[in-house]
């Protein structure tokens, strides 16, 4: 999440300022040539990866509030996630549903030795005031890795890119079949109406590629809203990749897509964010994290529209730069698809006077869903 410019991401907040609530967002849709596709691949050496920055979009806390339009209230609506295929690439049925030990969720609040203990803690603790209650850890790489991988960090990894000549890495993960979410600043920039190139998926990443998860999945097209959209809760966006053998998008036999490899989410829109629970994955590599590893956080509701940015939500996490994009899920449940494990925002900005909490966008029908069903229905060849 590091940018070279604070004053770039400043402008498009305040340019959001005066967007008129009755115009409406244009979605942009980039295609990747096979031309641009081969220079990709190729592009990415490990040197490269390594000295890639993260897509950093803080914001100065100085400035005033911005008052952005609401979007309508509705309902809660779902669709369900998938398990990786049994067997692929050493992975077994039992595999996937290995149980969540206290070890390796750690005990971040004092006494309590479970992961789900952890969280009816958090219950009692007062939320709404900053700094929020939440816990913090390294996701043991045995759960994405070696030889136990379990969903959902099968499905969640690091994004490469090049903007403005510069490589960055953000976060992303496997929403739906050959799709993946990230956040709309790491496949595009507003301002300037640039979209970024030299765009891979590297699901499970551990200080490197992760070749039980397919190792490198090339993006085929990006969709994000590019016009009457310039606020922080439209930060949102999609990549279409390229099958195993970058033949195309369509999935054969022996010629699979990212999500035979990983599963892919769940996802949820809608309804009110005054009271959940997050888990917010990423791969974070500003100081003190160094991008190697799966960083999670549980956190509960914090405050939504801070600052009066309408539509967003603000938890308790400290993750850093090279976080953006990665998902926050709502009924959290290792080894288990379906309606568990559902993605409802993702890592989009901080205020620079709240290091200890963190920003996302409302999944909701203005920002979410209607992007996600252009992005759903782009041909798959």
């Amino acid at each position: 999440m590091r940018i070279t410019r604070l004053a770039s991401a400043i402008s498009a907040l305040l340019f959001f300022a005066g967007t008129s609530a009755s115009q409406q967002p244009t979605v942009g849709i980039q295609l990747i040539q096979t031309q641009a596709l081969s220079s990709a691949a190729d592009y990415w050496t490990p040197e490269r990866r390594a000295s890639a920055i993260p897509r950093d979009m803080r914001v100065a806390g100085a400035i005033a509030p911005v008052s952005n339009p609401q979007f309508p209230a509705e309902g809660i609506r779902t669709a369900p996630g998938a398990l990786p295929e049994p067997g692929l690439s050493g992975i077994a049925t039992g595999d996937l549903a290995s149980p969540w030990t206290a070890e390796q969720a750690g005990a971040a609040v004092p006494g309590v030795d479970s992961l789900g203990a952890q969280l009816d803690a958090f219950e009692a603790l007062a939320a709404g005031q900053y700094p929020y209650p939440f816990s913090r850890y390294n996701v043991p790489s045995t759960l994405y890795r070696a030889s136990t991988r379990v969903f959902p960090y099968t499905a969640v990894g690091k994004l490469f890119f090049t903007l403005f000549g510069v490589n960055y890495v953000c976060s992303a993960s496997v929403i739906r079949p050959h799709l993946l979410l990230t956040a709309r600043h790491c496949i595009y920039d507003y301002a300037s109406k640039k979209w970024a190139t030299n765009v891979v998926f590297y699901p499970g990443y551990y200080q490197g590629p992760n070749s039980a998860l397919g190792g490198a999945w090339y993006a085929r097209a990006l969709i994000t809203h590019v016009s009457g959209a310039a606020g922080w809760d439209y930060d949102i966006g999609f990549i279409q990749t390229f099958n195993k053998n970058r033949t195309g998008c369509k999935a054969t036999t022996t010629n699979k897509q990212v999500e035979s490899y990983t599963g892919y989410l769940s996802y949820k829109y809608g309804g009110t964010y005054n009271s959940r629970q997050f888990e917010d994955l990423g791969f974070p590599q500003g100081l003190p994290f160094t991008g190697k590893v799966m960083v999670q956080c549980s956190a509960k509701t914090g405050l939504v529209n801070a600052r009066g940015l309408a539509n967003t939500i603000e938890i308790g996490c400290d993750q850093t730069g090279g976080c953006s994009g990665g998902p926050w899920l709502n009924n959290f449940a290792p080894g288990v698809a379906g309606s568990k494990n559902q993605a409802t925002s993702v890592n989009s900005f901080r205020w620079s006077d709240r290091p200890l909490a963190i920003n996302g966008p409302q999944f909701l029908t203005g920002n979410f869903y209607n992007l996600l069903t252009k992005a759903i229905s782009l041909s798959c060849p």
